[in-house]
C-alpha cells in the first residue's frame, strides 16, 4: 500500500511546520508489524507493531489511519499512521483476509476465511453492523469506483459474489473451478480478470453476463510447468492487478 506520510516538524523560530515524503507499506503477514518504506529509494525508515498477522492495510483519503486485519487475533484494528498508536480494536467472527475500504471512508467490507459471509464495519460507529452470505473460505474483496458494488471471492466456495453496497444483497455470483485467487475490476467495469489455484494464467470475465470470454496462460517458465504447491491452496500463481490505464496486468 503507497501513500504520503505526513510528519510534524518544527521551523527555526518554532512554529509548526509538516514534512511529506511519499512512501510504501508493506504488511508482515507472517510476522506481527508492518515495514514503512520511503520512495523512491525503498529504505526502511520504520516499523510499525500490530500485534498479530495482518493480513492487508487500508487507508481512508485522509492518510491518517491504517485499518489492518489480524488474521491470528480475529478482529481489526485502526492504528494512527503517524504515531502507531492503536487506536481502536473490532472482534470478528473468525479469520480476516483482505479488506476492502468503500470511497466514502465509512465502511469495512471483511471477508472471514473461516466461515461463510463477510462481515460490514462501520468505521464511525467502530463496530460489525452487518454480514453477507458470499460462501465458506472468504478471500481477495474490491470495490468498484462509485461504491455501488463489492466483489468477495471464496477459496473454498470457489466463486465470486457481487454484493450490493445499498442493499448487503448478493446480485450477481460467478462460479470457477477451483479456489479464487487475486482478481481484479476493468475500469469500465464490464470485465473481472480472475485468478485461480492450480492456473498458470488467469480467467476474463463478461460481468454482466458471468460468461467466461478468455482463459489466459501465462508462458511456461524454463523447464516446463511451474511446481504447483503440494498443500491447500494448491497456489501456482498469487496476486493480480490492473495498471491504472487499463492496458496492462
Amino acid at each position: 500500500m503507497t501513500d504520503q506520510l505526513t510528519a510534524p516538524g518544527s521551523t527555526a523560530s518554532g512554529g509548526g511546520a509538516t514534512h511529506t515524503r511519499d512512501v510504501l507499506y508493506v504488511a508482515n503477514t507472517y510476522g506481527s508489524d508492518i515495514w514503512v518504506l520511503e520512495l523512491p529509494g525503498h529504505e526502511h525508515v520504520r516499523t510499525i507493531e500490530v500485534g498479530g498477522h495482518p493480513d492487508e492495510i487500508k487507508l481512508p483519503s485522509d492518510h491518517s489511519t491504517l485499518y489492518v486485519p489480524r488474521r491470528d487475533k480475529d478482529d481489526l484494528v485502526a492504528i494512527d499512521a503517524i504515531t502507531g498508536e492503536h487506536l481502536w480494536q473490532v472482534p470478528l467472527a473468525g479469520s480476516p483476509h483482505h479488506i476492502t475500504l468503500t470511497p466514502d471512508d465509512r465502511f469495512i467490507y471483511t471477508p472471514i476465511f473461516n466461515q461463510t459471509y463477510v462481515e460490514i464495519i462501520d468505521v464511525v460507529e467502530r463496530r460489525v453492523v452487518d454480514r453477507v452470505e458470499v460462501g465458506f473460505g472468504g478471500h481477495g474483496s474490491l470495490v468498484n469506483a462509485d461504491g455501488t458494488r463489492v466483489y468477495v471471492g471464496t477459496m473454498v466456495a470457489d466463486q465470486l459474489c457481487a454484493i450490493d453496497t445499498a442493499t448487503h444483497e448478493v446480485v450477481h455470483t460467478y462460479l470457477f473451478p477451483e479456489a479464487v485467487r487475486p482478481f481484479d475490476l476493468s475500469r469500465d467495469e464490464s470485465r473481472l480478470y480472475v485468478q485461480t489455484s492450480k492456473l498458470h494464467g488467469f480467467y476474463v470475465l463478461d460481468v454482466a453476463t458471468g460468461v467466461v470470454l478468455d482463459k489466459v496462460m501465462l508462458p511456461l517458465p524454463p523447464g516446463g510447468s511451474p511446481v504447483l504447491a503440494l498443500e491447500f491452496p494448491h497456489t501456482v500463481n498469487h496476486g493480480l492487478a490492473l495498471t491504472p490505464d487499463g492496458h496492462f496486468i
